[in-house]
């Protein structure tokens, strides 16, 4: 997929992190009350592109 907005967190799991309400050590909790785990390893490098997609957006603003 070729969308910016899309993060794959863990093997078949792809979310859309406009909305992730949080972002814990190891899971994602998204706007409704659910959580995916952020798969151990390039957990670094997912938490990465989460923190730049969130800069961002809030220069966007």
């Amino acid at each position: 997929m070729d969308d910016s907005r899309f993060l794959q967190c863990n093997r078949g799991i792809m979310l859309n992190m406009d909305y992730i309400k949080t972002m814990e050590s190891d899971y994602f909790e998204m706007t409704d009350p659910k959580c995916f785990p952020i798969k151990t390893k390039g957990r670094k490098q997912i938490r990465e592109q989460y923190i730049k997609y969130q800069f961002l957006k809030l220069e966007e603003a």
